[in-house]
């Protein structure tokens, strides 16, 4: 069962029974109010989807960020025993590794995402890519561009 709504200036505009709007009306009265109608079907799917390639990506720099301290750490703990051999200062300590993240099932931070990307079913792939946020979009296609350079199996996961 359709509802009509009031009448535009560009004409009637169509609303669903869910209240998403159809139709060149639609296109044109979104135009007028500055308002975006998104692409394709939002499921509950697709949200979770979403959901879990955001989560990924999250995991993934927060491992990343961690492996990058301690290497600055080891660096600098390998500096300062150059130095104490040199009988300038005592030497540092070197730090532990931090230890890894469980959620990431001891896999690298980009074989993670790859994971979780591959597990999102095909048919929810593009709405789940269309409902990302922008920042979160972008980080995904460095995670992409890193994964063709590699040579991992992209296509094959992905589809």
């Amino acid at each position: 069962q359709q509802h009509r709504a009031a009448k535009t200036g560009a004409g009637q505009m169509v609303l669903g029974p869910e209240g998403a709007a159809f139709g060149a009306a639609a296109a044109a009265a979104g135009a007028e109010d500055g308002s975006v109608v998104a692409a394709g079907r939002r499921t509950i799917e697709s949200v979770s989807a979403a959901d879990t390639i955001m989560d990924a990506l999250d995991v993934a720099a927060h491992e990343q960020e961690s492996e990058q301290e301690y290497q600055a750490a080891v660096r600098a703990a390998q500096q300062s025993a150059a130095a104490a051999a040199t009988g300038k200062k005592a030497a540092a300590a070197v730090p532990k590794r931090p230890p890894s993240n469980p959620l990431m099932l001891g896999l690298s931070a980009d074989a993670y995402v790859l994971r979780s990307v591959s597990s999102v079913r095909a048919n929810d792939l593009e709405q789940a890519l269309l409902l990302l946020p922008f920042g979160d979009a972008l980080r995904l296609l460095q995670w992409i561009c890193g994964w063709l350079r590699q040579g991992s199996q992209v296509g094959a996961d992905m589809v």
